[in-house]
């Protein structure tokens, strides 16, 4: 895992950048989450049983069980629901997020 990895209690996907990737632990399983369209909160996300391999998702809202709490949002204690191929899928509880930050506009541009 790279260096820049920070931990937080909860991220917002349209307040993250492009290429910004998250990694998701939950009770039950690790995923990586990588921002396409912040403002649409789409994702690929990878990890778990249902993603071994990266796969277009939004994500919709945390929440307890089958109550809705938070739009576009990833909370440590709530579950995660990611929608992809018309369908939703509902993670086991948040035990941590980490966010890499993406590295579009860090590098110099060579002249």
């Amino acid at each position: 895992m790279r260096e820049e990895l920070r931990w937080k209690n909860s991220v917002r996907i349209k307040e993250l950048k492009e290429s910004d990737t998250l990694v998701v632990e939950t009770l039950h399983h690790t995923y990586e989450i990588t921002v396409l369209e912040p403002s649409k909160a789409e994702v690929l996300v990878s990890g778990g049983d249902l993603f071994p391999v990266p796969r277009p998702a939004s994500v919709c809202c945390a929440s307890v069980l089958s109550s809705f709490l938070k739009l576009d949002g990833i909370y440590v204690g709530l579950r995660m629901k990611i929608r992809m191929d018309g369908s939703y899928v509902v993670t086991s509880r948040v035990r941590r997020i980490g966010v890499i930050p993406s590295l579009a506009g860090a590098l110099p541009v060579a002249s």
